[in-house]
């Protein structure tokens, strides 16, 4: 404060209550000495609100208006845009405003491209398209900062309860069962639509107090206390909540009451619900509903001088078409979008007691913004179940897409030694950290080729030293790269010849004597981050003018991966792709954008929305000579205004992330949800020629429109 320095950050583990046992015995008071106050998001799958309500609690509690969360890391460069959509609005719901993404790398060259994925810096093929999603959540946090959060509900954290059983030195997590518990409190109250807030008992201690049948804790008044998965009460919560309830205060109990008092058994039989989860759930004066059930959205209500704002998020794959939202005491309902700032009428209608109720599809990963105010209505008609256009799988090439394949296995020589049987490169890059190599090494690729290709770029990246050779002829690098500046590219057309080919990559190679203590000498997790290496062992790509034709069949390992032995051979380019599945048609390792064309009849009475499925990063859209844009968020297209009777013609723009081109191809699990630095090295697994967790085919994802 004295500087004028804001502090930031976040705590570790601040997701369950093992986590924070293990690490910072309960986070929400941390938030208290921060400006802006922060979490961390690790990984793919949506977790529950538990993290992004503890922050937006506290926020809410001192009156902080920036909560910001470092998210995406660990998801893996195949995580799409709509996937990343779910993961922030989930946070959004509980308070966060503002996004730090993980990451935006200066350079990707050697350990770096592993820096926990997915980075928003220029390496990504769709970082072009990306100013969209940042408007998106720009607007949303900004629009979410305004006025209060309306929360009724006070829920008193149970910490504490986990101070009573967790045991730091065993191997299965000694409180799974409450956290367990409490995630299942967490999912009810957050798809049930509950507006609440956590009480955290040491803040509970230094901010709450009483005020007449309410409870306030900061800035904000509770009509209601609800506690869940509480075994113990500290002896100050307990005197608030004594004041509270003799004061008329409502108080409800998911599950058993307390039977403790700073951990000692305590008589808290005056603790009984004097209300029911219905009454609870009416707080807020909102419901939910599809076909008379609950639907599973996260709800996030603000009140501003303007009138309530109401967030709505489907976090999930499903989809939730003709949602009924019923808001009471209410004039009206528009919809805020947050790309473009635009106010959007809805289906919906008044009704005679003065709650209007609106009526909106939430597909996959669709949420709505709902602003409250004098409105005009669509009509309130319940969309019909939905057919999707059939489009051919093969379709046409517009241009000739740059393709591209990793040479990750090599044969080594060592000081001028003679070769080794192939070896994967993780194996090399491991051994040699484990002998302390010091000298002149000798790599040599191999790739395999049927057809010549007009245009092939060998791409490897810089190590003090370098020579390559190219089946015994000097490969002159240029100022061509990819993937990254740094990456230097050859011409390799002239020097290769159809059969087999050796690529000889020369350098020098040393660590300095401190890689090797932080790597064996008990080092914790940050330090690891920071080392450096003094020479990386990398693979080497090819881009140029081909096709990867795999030599054996290729398996379904799930439905969403492929895997291969790794034997292809580079073969003459075709002006058409099987969109059903780019791997299986000559695109195995392929990243960027590929732009494709077909034509398909529609005749009146056919449908005219088209429904891509499939794995990819981006499309845009083309239908007719008429640009659509680039699909970022929607799985689907309306293309009824711009068909015609006949023959129609569609152009797709669709981009494929990195992750086939830089894997990890080689893990147990195909497609893991949670990427690390080691998914793709395997660092310190290796004995000799052996490592439980590799597996020495491909794992792929499969890129396409999965028809």
């Amino acid at each position: 404060d004295k500087n004028g320095v804001k502090l930031t950050g976040h705590g570790i583990e601040e997701w369950t209550l093992s986590g924070q046992m293990r690490c910072c015995g309960g986070v929400m008071p941390f938030y208290l000495y921060e400006h802006i106050p922060g979490i961390d998001y690790l990984s793919r799958p949506v977790k529950n609100a538990m993290g992004g309500k503890q922050l937006g609690s506290v926020c809410e509690q001192t009156g902080k208006k920036v909560a910001l969360s470092e998210m995406f890391a660990c998801c893996g460069w195949d995580v799409s845009p709509r996937e990343l959509k779910r993961i922030a609005e989930l946070q959004v719901s509980g308070g966060v405003n503002l996004i730090c993404e993980h990451l935006y790398a200066y350079s990707a060259r050697g350990q770096r491209k592993r820096d926990f994925p997915h980075h928003f810096s220029e390496h990504s093929p769709w970082h072009d398209d990306f100013g969209e999603f940042e408007r998106h959540f720009q607007h949303l946090g900004s629009a979410l900062s305004q006025g209060k959060e309306q929360a009724d509900v006070l829920v008193i954290h149970p910490m504490r309860t986990a101070y009573l059983h967790f045991k730091r030195d065993t191997k299965e997590n000694s409180i799974q069962a409450l956290d367990d518990r409490f995630d299942a409190f967490v999912d009810q109250f957050s798809f049930d639509q509950i507006p609440y807030h956590f009480g955290d008992e040491s803040i509970l201690r230094e901010m709450g107090s009483v005020e007449g049948d309410r409870i306030r804790v900061g800035l904000c008044q509770y009509r209601c206390v609800v506690i869940p998965c509480c075994e113990t009460l500290d002896a100050s919560t307990v005197a608030l909540l004594r004041e509270y309830l003799d004061n008329g205060g409502r108080l409800y109990l998911w599950g058993d009451a307390p039977t403790r008092v700073d951990g000692r058994v305590a008589d808290l039989s005056f603790l009984r619900s004097n209300m029911t989860y219905e009454e609870v759930k009416a707080l807020s004066g909102i419901s939910v509903s599809r076909e008379g059930a609950g639907v599973p959205l996260h709800m996030q209500v603000r009140s501003t001088d303007g009138g309530r704002m109401i967030f709505l998020a489907n976090t999930s794959e499903r989809s939730y078409p003709n949602v009924e939202v019923r808001v009471e005491s209410c004039a009206g309902l528009t919809e805020l979008h947050p790309e473009t700032l635009e106010l959007r009428p809805v289906r919906g209608k008044r009704n005679a007691d003065g709650s209007v109720t609106a009526l909106l599809d939430f597909e996959d990963s669709v949420s709505f913004l709902l602003v409250e105010g004098e409105s005009e209505f669509l009509p309130y008609e319940t969309t019909p179940a939905a057919s999707s256009i059939e489009l051919p799988r093969v379709f046409d090439l517009v241009e000739q897409p740059e393709n591209a394949i990793v040479l990750d296995r090599a044969q080594i020589s060592c000081n001028g030694g003679p070769f080794t049987e192939m070896r994967p490169w993780a194996r090399i890059r491991d051994n040699l950290f484990y002998d302390r190599f010091e000298g002149r090494l000798t790599l040599r690729f191999r790739y395999l080729v049927k057809d010549l290709p007009a245009r092939l770029l060998l791409v490897a990246e810089p190590v003090k030293g370098m020579e390559i050779t190219v089946n015994g002829k000097p490969a002159v690098f240029g100022d061509q790269w990819r993937i990254d500046r740094r990456f230097k590219g050859a011409d390799i057309a002239a020097l290769t010849v159809v059969g087999e080919n050796l690529i000889d990559m020369s350098l020098d190679y040393y660590q300095r004597e401190d890689v090797y203590r932080v790597l064996y000498g008990g080092g914790n997790e940050a330090l690891r981050n920071c080392l450096a290496f003094d020479t990386e062992v990398e693979p080497v790509y090819l881009f140029g003018d081909f096709r990867v034709e795999a030599l054996a069949d290729w398996v379904e390992d799930t439905p969403t991966t492929l895997r291969n032995t790794g034997d292809f051979i580079l073969t003459a380019p075709r002006d058409t792709v099987d969109m059903s599945c780019v791997n299986r048609d000559g695109f195995a390792f392929f990243k960027g954008t590929m732009k494709v064309t077909a034509t398909f009849a529609h005749h009146a009475g056919d449908p005219t929305l088209w429904i891509p499925r499939g794995r990819f990063a981006t499309c845009g859209v083309e239908i007719n000579g008429v640009d659509l844009g680039v699909r970022l968020f929607e799985d689907r297209v309306e293309l009824a205004p711009y068909l015609k009777e006949g023959e129609n013609r569609i152009t797709l723009s669709v981009c494929f992330s990195l992750r086939n081109l830089l894997g990890p191809h080689h893990g147990r699990v195909s497609e893991s949800l949670f990427i690390v630095p080691r998914s793709f090295s395997f660092e310190k697994q290796w004995n000799g020629d052996r490592c439980e967790n590799f597996r020495h085919d491909y794992a792929f994802v499969k890129w396409g429109l999965g028809f």
